[in-house]
């Protein structure tokens, strides 16, 4: 019995990888657009690959370095405008009419580097940080008119060790030394502030 059931299981994998895709799928929304456009070699997705909305417009772009793992990653909104451009190093999003949202560097897939940047609507930058080896270095906030709200100077293994934060008429608020301190933190908006203390390089809420 022990034998019959081996020889089953032998089959049964023997006919799932006869039965692995190969060549170009595609798959279509009930409309009869097509939806998806993907290449296959032995069930691995390979070369370029598409997705779309059922108006036509293409929602995503995918170029596969080898099996299941992506070289670039494109995806748009649906009407057109760019939405997310991706690559091994670096990942950029957008607001709707192509404007900068974010903009993050990596030294290994997922690990930060350098300097990353996220923007308010308006184009003026929202947070900015600097990274070495996924740990930031410093991080500085900013109003939504382009004026800095909170300054993280140093940073050590998580914690902050000196910072400044602002008003919206660029006074300073608070400050943390040595890692302790009060801050008065204001939102982009403007709104606020809200307090925050430290103590040995950790907030206090």
């Amino acid at each position: 019995m022990n034998r019959i059931l081996f020889l089953l299981m032998v089959l049964l994998c023997f006919t799932y990888a006869q039965q692995k895709e190969n060549g170009v799928i595609k798959k279509y929304y009930n409309n009869g657009k097509i939806h998806t456009l993907y290449k296959y070699k032995n069930g691995c997705p390979i070369d370029t690959g598409f997705e779309y909305y059922d108006n036509g417009k293409i929602s995503t772009i995918t170029i596969f370095l080898k099996c299941d793992s992506v070289y670039t990653y494109e995806s748009y909104y649906e009407n057109g405008d760019i939405q997310i451009i991706e690559s091994l190093n670096s990942k950029k999003t957008y607001f709707t009419g192509n404007k900068l949202r974010s903009s993050t560097n990596y030294r290994k897939k997922y690990n930060k580097e350098g300097l990353c940047t996220e923007y308010f609507e308006n184009g003026q930058p929202k947070d900015s940080a600097l990274y070495k080896e996924d740990k930031t270095v410093w991080s500085k906030s900013f109003f939504s008119t382009g004026k800095l709200r909170l300054y993280y100077k140093e940073i050590k293994d998580g914690k902050i060790l000196e910072g400044y934060s602002y008003s919206p008429k660029s006074k300073i608020t608070g400050s943390i030394k040595n890692g302790n301190g009060t801050l008065l933190i204001y939102h982009g908006d403007g709104t606020g502030p809200d307090t925050m203390t430290f103590k040995d390089g950790e907030d206090e809420w």
